[in-house]
């Protein structure tokens, strides 16, 4: 709710925008209350911005002061789409990747699905990760890279890309089964 407040008389008309854009309260998702108040209801990402409500009667037009709205999204994850398995014959090494966006930043870690233990920089394991932030609408996006510095047979397993955020109490899982195939 975006309330905007105003008195005269005649009784003054309301109306909003969005980042200088009309907000047109017939379509679905916004209604317009007698007291000029907005209702974005079942806000998404494009309802994001700086809303300003505009009173009007046939003596004055005055603005209110602009109020900001963030919409949280929910993380999903972009890549992999779907769960998949791998094979590789006698790698130097692996490297598999994951990404996903959301609002506030989505948190993206790897898993050994075996053991549930998260997978960290370390001798055997290297994560390069990379954000991104469309500045219109403030979404992030998370890359993750998991590299196999030096794979043997032992490191078939499946591997679980995990995606949380600070603002909702889901998870958002994709596992990659990798297979390593090493000739002698």
């Amino acid at each position: 709710l975006l309330h905007c407040s105003a008195t005269g008389t005649p009784t003054p008309v309301y109306s909003w925008t969005l980042d200088g854009q009309t907000v047109d309260v017939s379509h679905a998702g916004y209604s317009l209350a007698m007291n000029g108040t907005l209702l974005v209801e079942r806000a998404q990402l494009v309802d994001a911005g700086v809303y300003v409500c505009k009173a009007r009667n046939l003596l004055a037009s005055p603005k209110s002061e602009a109020q900001t709205v963030t919409v949280r999204v929910e993380p999903q994850i972009e890549f992999p789409t779907h769960n998949f398995t791998i094979n590789f014959t006698t790698p130097m090494k692996i490297s598999i990747g994951c990404s996903a966006v959301g609002i506030p930043q989505p948190v993206v870690e790897w898993q050994l699905s075996d053991t549930g233990d998260i997978v960290n920089n370390n001798d055997k394991y290297s994560l390069i990760s990379d954000m991104e932030r469309n500045s219109s609408k403030d979404v992030f996006e998370v890359t993750s890279n998991l590299t196999i510095r030096t794979p043997v047979t032992d490191d078939t397993r499946p591997y679980i890309c995990s995606v949380t955020s600070p603002a909702f109490p889901t998870v958002i899982e994709r596992t990659i089964y990798v297979i390593v195939l090493v000739f002698v």
